[in-house]
């Protein structure tokens, strides 16, 4: 006859096996022979959270760790549900307990630095990518990861440092070759930047941010005509791409073509009614084409939305032509 620690077991080999439907069942049956099995609960948990259903998950999360307050895994996954549901006290809380039982948890390091980041805390995040890429060296994430956050603390030199050593060891890493040209078109080395993010698109063409990026790198260094050249391609293959599109209509109004530039800043506004830059520009160009009504509105109400980006430039447009 088989027990609660079969069923449990029988479930974990379903889900490896990719059938998490089968496995839920196997570990409700589990609970059914054995409500005090914490790995059964903390299984289920996971699954739960994977489908959405949170406050199930954090109930059988609770439940695990009221068997076993050491169980730094249910702590971990607990702390994810918190994440998702942006409950972030109670998920850095779980993290900390986590590594406090467990500090060779490399996956509670990953989640933790996950945590930072979100929270805009990049030096913290650095630590903790730290942790984890000392717990497993040979996992080139963790050094990427560490790099992005120390270039957020404009540590610059060093983030460079570590993404050349990932592209030394791994010639086919797009991502390493990406965020040094990131890096460096920050420093303005536009030379430099280029060709780095054309060598990550030799490895994954159409990569949307690698693109945008290019798009940038044209764009600041003053080469319009390859900046436009781009912008097409990336819309081409990303055509909800909002930031790339409102370029693409702010570089149409610096050609000439105002016509244009009015139809790409109006489909931005279609996917995104709060884009002030795109609101902006839209409003400026209708007053070039005589739409003075219509400019006028737009940009008022861009002027009173205390949020807006291009709030002061609206402001300014409006008291110099329409004396508002």
């Amino acid at each position: 006859m088989l027990i609660s620690v079969d069923y449990n077991n029988e479930g974990i080999l379903r889900e490896l096996n990719g059938h998490p439907g089968d496995a839920m069942d196997f570990f409700y049956t589990a609970l059914k022979a054995d409500p005090q099995n914490g790995e059964a609960h903390n299984n289920l948990g996971f699954l739960l959270s994977q489908q959405g259903m949170f406050t199930e998950a954090i109930q059988h999360f609770d439940a695990a760790l009221s068997i076993n307050p050491q169980n730094d895994i249910a702590h971990l996954n607990k702390g994810n549900a918190h994440l998702v549901r942006n409950e972030l006290a109670a998920a850095y809380d779980h993290y900390t307990r986590a590594l406090e039982i467990n500090p060779s948890n490399t996956l509670a390091w990953e989640m933790f630095a996950k945590f930072f980041v979100l929270v805009n805390q990049p030096e913290e995040a650095a630590r903790a990518w730290l942790h984890a890429k000392e717990l497993d060296p040979g996992e080139t994430r963790y050094s990427i990861e560490l790099a992005i956050a120390l270039a957020a603390m404009e540590a610059y030199d060093e983030a460079l440092s570590l993404l050349k050593q990932v592209a030394l060891r791994e010639p086919q890493n797009a991502r390493a070759r990406k965020q040094m040209g990131i890096i460096l078109l920050v420093q303005k080395e536009y030379t430099s930047a280029e060709l780095l993010l054309l060598e990550a698109l030799e490895i994954i063409p159409a990569d949307e941010l690698t693109l945008y990026h290019l798009c940038l790198v044209y764009l600041a260094s003053g080469q319009q005509s390859k900046a436009h050249e781009q912008l097409i391609r990336l819309l081409q293959v990303h055509p909800g791409n909002i930031k790339a599109r409102t370029d693409l209509g702010v570089l149409l109004i610096s050609f000439g073509q105002p016509e244009e530039a009015m139809r790409q800043l109006r489909n931005v506004l279609l996917l995104d009614s709060g884009n002030s830059r795109a609101g902006y520009f839209l409003g400026v160009t209708l007053h070039q084409l005589g739409e003075h009504i219509e400019a006028a509105v737009i940009l008022q109400a861009i002027a009173e939305d205390a949020r807006a980006e291009y709030k002061e430039e609206s402001q300014i447009f409006l008291r110099k032509n329409y004396n508002h």
